[in-house]
């Protein structure tokens, strides 16, 4: 809280949020960053409020979310990426289009629902951030926004690189036919 004396008798107070050692002026980005549990897997709803952080973002202005896009980027990743992967399976259809082939889609055993909260949320950040450098810079295809991107997916997946990742990657499918 912030207090402004303009005169004897006028004093402006201002509240403002801080998420570590950066101010923030959006209070929907301020909320995801204070109150995100990140990392542990299930932080896609407002522990308190119950609202999906996917509402957060699309309250937030474009330019908050893209002067904080690496924090939100990092925060949903380590959520994905801590993910238990699902046990999946092919499904057949049948009688697609009039065809007597069997076609088939890849369901899954396990229920998806966080997964896809993560992976709208990343939507959700990229295309707010995509908008406001193309309104910044008016042009369609913006290569600051591109540099952007490929910089965070570059340092986003350095450990990789290093040695630091687990190499294995289990993915359950089970292929049989029922």
């Amino acid at each position: 809280l912030h207090r402004i004396q303009l005169g004897q008798d006028f004093q402006v107070h201002v509240e403002t949020r801080l998420a570590s050692s950066c101010h923030i002026s959006d209070p929907s980005i301020a909320t995801l960053l204070r109150d995100g549990s990140f990392g542990n897997g299930n932080a896609v709803v407002h522990p308190t409020f119950g609202i999906p952080f996917v509402d957060f973002l699309q309250m937030a202005s474009g330019t908050a979310i893209k002067r904080h896009f690496v924090s939100l980027m990092t925060a949903n990743m380590m959520n994905l990426v801590t993910q238990k992967c699902p046990s999946v399976y092919f499904e057949p259809l049948f009688d697609v289009l009039g065809s007597n082939d069997a076609w088939y889609r890849l369901s899954s055993w396990d229920a998806t629902d966080v997964i896809v909260a993560i992976i709208r949320s990343l939507f959700e950040i990229l295309d707010k951030t995509r908008t406001s450098y193309q309104e910044s810079y008016g042009l369609i295809v913006c290569p600051q926004y591109n540099r952007l991107l490929k910089s965070f997916v570059d340092t986003f997946d350095e450990p990789s690189f290093d040695g630091q990742a687990d190499d294995t990657t289990d993915v359950d499918v089970d292929e049989s036919v029922t």
